[in-house]
């Protein structure tokens, strides 16, 4: 049997996460990401990171599909480097980064 996976589905809230995991599962799909976007510039204050992370509410009954949390942060300023330290962070199973300038690009690929 065929299996897939889609690493990069937007947060729904908790009333329709059920829902997403179950036509996910009817669609073939083994493995779903729910990703939580983060624009560091607005979330990062006195060198801390801060944010409200999103609660994950799926049915025991729907165990075919694994679900994984993941977090993208749009990068703009080599100061939000240090964000990749959060501690909340650790809650998320994949984390993404967006750099938004060439720099950022080129302090993440060097």
């Amino acid at each position: 049997m065929e299996s897939f996976c889609d690493l990069n589905i937007s947060f729904p809230k908790s009333e329709k996460q059920d829902a997403v995991v179950y036509l996910c599962g009817k669609l073939g799909y083994r493995t779903i990401a729910f990703n939580h976007v983060i624009d560091v510039s607005k979330a990062f204050t006195k060198n801390q990171l801060k944010f409200e992370i999103p609660e994950l509410k799926i049915s025991e009954n729907l165990t075919n599909v694994r679900v994984l949390r993941r977090v993208t942060l749009i990068c703009s300023d080599s100061n939000h480097l240090r964000a990749l330290n959060s501690p909340l962070l650790r809650k998320f199973d994949i984390v993404a980064v967006c750099p938004k300038t060439e720099d950022m690009l080129n302090q993440f690929v060097a």
